[in-house]
């Protein structure tokens, strides 16, 4: 629907992406938004904005504080697992003693889930034993964390990863 009407004029008319003034009145979407400027197009409307990304509240706890995050200081083993598409980068170090996991340490570089899943990750397997440690799969942490976006699925394989290439460093050393 136009604001114009044929031979008719209309007192501070002026149309934007997201506002319609009409008799000096805001109209229409984004009515309460201030005109001109980058606000002009609504971020639902503009095709380059992220879609924003919805976590749970356990995602949001190991994210703001994460647990084990550090460096041990004689780690038994150490992995590291990465994505270049994203740019995640994940490092495990393991503290082992007779073949039960009794500390674990990460540095993640990387999205609120990387840190959250890697974290979450070392509270899994902090006393258990290799063979139960093994065991934990990605959907083991996704379940631990009450879930994850589809699109940061992949962050609990990487802190997995990690994880294995740990393990399997530790399994070559003890040899």
């Amino acid at each position: 629907m136009s604001a114009r009407k044929t031979g008719e004029k209309i007192k501070n008319q002026k149309c934007v992406a997201t506002k319609r003034f009409v008799g000096g009145k805001p109209t229409g979407a984004g009515a309460n938004r201030p005109a001109g400027g980058r606000n002009q197009i609504s971020r639902r409307n503009n095709l380059f904005s992220k879609p924003k990304i919805m976590y749970t509240k356990k995602v949001e706890e190991h994210f703001k504080h994460p647990r084990n995050m550090g460096e041990l200081p004689n780690p038994t083993a150490s992995g590291q697992a990465g994505n270049p598409v994203c740019g995640d980068i994940m490092q495990v170090q393991l503290e082992i003693k007779n073949d039960t996991i009794t500390d674990a340490k990460f540095k993640t570089f990387g999205c609120a889930a990387a840190i959250a899943t890697t974290s979450a990750l070392t509270e899994l397997i902090k006393g258990k034993t290799i063979a139960e440690a093994e065991k934990i799969t990605f959907d083991d942490i996704v379940e631990y964390l009450g879930g994850l976006p589809p699109i940061k699925m992949h962050c609990s394989q990487l802190a997995l990863n990690a994880f294995h290439e740990a393990l399997t460093a530790y399994k070559k050393k003890s040899k």
